[in-house]
């Protein structure tokens, strides 16, 4: 027998009602398992328009007809920030495919990350939160230009202080001679032991001085720049760490990532590719620089 009349209609509103909160208590029965995945380049040019993808997987044989997640987009050089939110319907054991177009004209390590998806009842009424945490990275690659090999750069209004570090006189140091052979500098020529001997002898050993520079990125800690202007200094503080690793300085490059300072040791070009999209997840910190 049918509900008619004003029964029907209280029983319709009794389930408009209660469906949403049966279904929350139902989903928290069964446990909803989800995994977020993320197709992407990992590095893109300026102004390169690039196709990304957010995938949604539900891992249960279950449907989800009302699935929100919210997407955030941070630059830590420029402290841009975006977000995108996606409403999907998952089958069981489905995928589901947000895409979305990203472009930038600045620099940077650039985070897309989902803290948490909810998943609501069929009217959108009531939701469950569950923590889905997931973090992915597109680096903005800097211009990298020609500059002169110069420690004056790096000055306390700009990127901290250059050291230059000596080797101590140990055994390794030591010179030792040996006879003048063709193509040796003039300069190693040991006169005084030459004179004696009546034979040109020169000196040969290891220097006891190597190039160290020490710098720290944080010039931007204390300043209220424009995306521009972040986004110039940083390709000038890469610009100058190439300049050094050209001229043989071994670089100590010290960055303040996921609440810790990081360093990174340079020694050749390759190293410095390879640390450039994490040296440019620097961290700000408001007011006082984490390296005081």
């Amino acid at each position: 027998m049918l509900f008619t009349g004003n029964l029907a209609l209280f029983v319709l509103f009794a389930f408009t009602l209660l469906f949403p909160f049966a279904y929350i208590v139902f989903i928290s029965i069964v446990k909803p398992e989800f995994t977020i995945s993320f197709s992407m380049p990992k590095n893109v040019r300026k102004e390169e328009q690039t196709k990304c993808s957010l995938i949604l997987n539900n891992k249960r044989k279950i449907l989800y007809p009302n699935v929100k997640l919210t997407l955030n987009i941070k630059n830590p050089i420029t402290k841009e920030q975006s977000v995108l939110k996606f409403d999907n319907s998952v089958l069981p054991k489905g995928s589901v495919k947000n895409s979305f177009d990203f472009k930038s004209s600045f620099c940077g390590t650039v985070s897309f990350s989902v803290e948490s998806i909810k998943v609501y009842d069929l009217f959108g009424i009531a939701f469950r939160k569950i923590e889905c945490k997931k973090c992915d990275y597109i680096t903005v690659l800097p211009e990298i230009f020609t500059t002169d090999f110069s420690s004056e750069y790096f000055d306390s209004n700009n990127f901290d202080e250059l050291e230059t570090e000596k080797i101590g006189n140990d055994l390794y140091n030591i010179s030792y001679m040996r006879e003048y052979q063709k193509g040796d500098s003039i300069k190693r020529i040991h006169h005084k032991l030459s004179s004696k001997l009546d034979e040109l002898i020169v000196k040969q050993g290891v220097e006891n001085e190597q190039k160290k520079a020490r710098i720290v990125f944080d010039s931007f800690l204390n300043k209220e720049l424009t995306a521009k202007q972040a986004d110039k200094k940083a390709e000038e503080f890469i610009s100058k760490c190439f300049a050094f690793v050209e001229n043989n300085v071994k670089l100590e490059i010290l960055v303040y990532i996921n609440g810790k300072i990081t360093t990174f040791e340079i020694e050749t070009e390759d190293d410095l590719y390879s640390a450039v999209p994490e040296i440019l997840k620097v961290e700000f910190v408001v007011g006082k620089s984490v390296f005081n």
